[in-house]
């Protein structure tokens, strides 16, 4: 059974959604996941993979769009396979998430109005689904930690 993780940033701030999202997969990769992770913004897509590059200048997260041909232990991808690739997803689409075949579901979520809505959706269709959920609210001195 999977069990999926909101991490509520309390923090109106892209660039430090960005930079959390970044010591996550960072702490994911060092315990041997596979993680898939889902943008559907181009733009979002390029800030993600740009912020997973400087994620620390003496270390190297391993990632890329996602090939059949090439698997990565982190992959980038626009839309999901139909099929799993990874062990983890992180979902940073507005689109509801669908999980089975994952261990964990991880969505990060800025404290706003629109994001805190999608999220709740998110959470919501999770429910429904029967998946276990635990909420994180990370505050900003916490923001280096990841829980």
């Amino acid at each position: 059974m999977a069990l999926a993780h909101f991490y509520i940033l309390q923090n109106h701030d892209n660039t430090a959604r960005l930079l959390f999202l970044s010591r996550l997969v960072e702490k994911l990769y060092h315990k041997a996941l596979t993680l898939c992770l889902f943008i559907d913004d181009p733009a979002e897509l390029a800030n993600i993979d740009q912020a997973l590059w400087d994620a620390d200048p003496v270390s190297f997260l391993p990632h890329g769009s996602y090939s059949t041909s090439r698997p990565l232990p982190i992959s980038l991808v626009s839309s999901l396979p139909e099929k799993p690739i990874a062990d983890v997803i992180i979902h940073m689409s507005t689109v509801p998430p669908v999980i089975q075949n994952y261990q964990y579901f991880i969505e990060v979520v800025l404290d706003n109005p629109s994001a805190l809505t999608v999220a709740r959706a998110h959470y919501r269709a999770l429910t429904q689904q029967g998946i276990a959920i635990r909420t994180h609210k990370i505050t900003a001195p916490k923001l280096n930690q990841i829980e």
